[in-house]
């Protein structure tokens, strides 16, 4: 048994070299494509921005070759959640969770053993997504949002890459729309900015992925919304208190949803994440309607933080898993 592991690790060592080596191949294709006949001048290749499908290519080398990618049909993640409030109504709560994907469909379940919020349950079944309610007619803040811009489940954004529903794995057959930002710095760091834009046209949604420069891993994907107040004229004769009020009422609320992914190792030839969070931010009038907010703060920040402890591949998945039932 000693001896199996043994080979076992030396080979996905050697499996992940030779992954290194293509990911720094490809960058220096990309980089004679941008400045043939030479590679002097790297400060002016520096500042140089590269194609959003250059930037793409790199992402899936890293995460694996293209065998390895595409044996991948499903995968049922597994581990433990935690979920707190960081501003508003103090919570904090420890649950089951798992991420299951086959192909497009995809469901996330983060479950407490509580009444007052049993978890949060959101699916695509291919075709239509849903989020689980926690009483008729009542879903949590984040509920309400992924219920309200759907195309973050439809399109694969949520999860990243640990979801098989993750759209750059389909960039020929699904003609992505993206716009390569430059490099940006993001916290402490400077990363790879992508936008991307959504299949709806129309939509409110901003959506901006973030990637290592080094490794070319997906860091981080934020969403944005701004949802107009609704113009509402103050009545003659208000109160002074009574206006400022009504004018609080009639300002925008801001959503902000954050995606972050770390601890990644290697599983079955490809590299993940383990580790997800998701923080959910509301400031404006809105912050006033939800489980978790505080009266009189016009801001709620909410958290959701996932470890998972295995990983599996193309196990079979009954098609009743893509509902999106708390049990």
């Amino acid at each position: 048994m000693e001896a199996r592991h043994w080979l076992t690790q030396a080979w996905e060592d050697f499996e992940m070299q030779k992954r290194e080596a293509r990911i720094v191949a490809v960058a220096l294709l990309a980089a004679m494509l941008l400045h043939p006949g030479s590679l002097a001048g790297k400060e002016k290749k520096k500042k140089k921005k590269i194609k959003p499908e250059e930037l793409v290519a790199l992402h899936l080398e890293s995460i694996g070759a293209p065998q390895a990618r595409a044996a991948r049909k499903s995968s049922i993640a597994k581990g433990i959640g935690e979920f707190k409030v960081l501003v508003g109504r103090e919570r904090f709560l420890r649950g089951e969770a798992d991420l299951v994907s086959e192909g497009a469909k995809m469901r996330s379940a983060l479950l407490f053993a509580v009444s007052d919020y049993p978890g949060e349950v959101v699916a695509f079944d291919g075709k239509k997504s849903d989020v689980a309610q926690l009483l008729p007619g009542q879903r949590s803040e984040i509920g309400r949002f992924l219920y309200q811009y759907e195309e973050i489940l439809k399109e694969g954004l949520l999860g990243g890459v640990l979801s098989t529903a993750w759209p750059f794995l389909y960039m020929e057959e699904r003609k992505l729309k993206l716009k390569y930002r430059g490099m940006r710095k993001f916290g402490d760091h400077q990363m790879h900015e992508l936008e991307y834009r959504h299949k709806r046209g129309g939509s409110v949604v901003k959506a901006r992925l973030y990637f290592e420069p080094q490794t070319y891993r997906h860091f981080s994907t934020v969403y944005t919304v701004k949802v107009p107040a609704p113009m509402v004229a103050a009545g003659v004769g208000t109160s002074p208190a009574g206006r400022a009020a009504e004018s609080s009422r009639q300002s925008e609320t801001r959503y902000t949803l954050e995606e972050y992914f770390a601890n990644f190792r290697q599983i079955g030839g490809l590299t993940l994440p383990s580790f997800w969070k998701v923080r959910l931010s509301v400031v404006g009038p809105g912050a006033q309607v939800g489980l978790f907010t505080a009266a009189n703060l016009d801001r709620t920040v909410l958290e959701w933080n996932v470890s998972f402890e295995s990983i599996r591949f193309n196990a079979p998945i009954d098609a009743q898993a893509f509902r999106p039932k708390i049990q």
